[in-house]
């Protein structure tokens, strides 16, 4: 069975630099505490900057304090070509954004 816990943790606010420098196929980020403009603004950047390898990005928002998080953290909202599908996972705290293949 997959293990969220054993993805490997990027920081929100997490620069452009490091982004690109990233070697995970998939990685989880925690949006806890931000609004939805700032959380929506730090998964913008890293969707837009993570290399080509990158596979998913785990969106760790919360559910029981709200679902505001949940609810900004869409395709529509994140406004990347490179994004096939927005999808909650099994955690109900967490979404998963699935990029593109590179073939597609």
């Amino acid at each position: 069975m997959f293990d969220y816990f054993d993805l490997p943790r990027i920081d929100y606010d997490i620069s452009i630099d490091e982004i690109k420098e990233i070697e995970y196929e998939q990685f989880q980020v925690d949006l806890h505490d931000l609004f939805a403009d700032q959380a929506l603004d730090s998964i913008r950047r890293i969707v837009k900057h993570a290399p080509k390898h990158v596979t998913n990005v785990y969106v760790i928002h919360g559910y029981i304090g709200g679902t505001v998080l949940k609810s900004a953290i869409t395709k529509q909202n994140l406004r990347s070509s490179r994004i096939r599908h927005v999808n909650p996972t099994y955690n109900k705290g967490q979404s998963v954004v699935v990029f593109k293949s590179e073939e597609s």
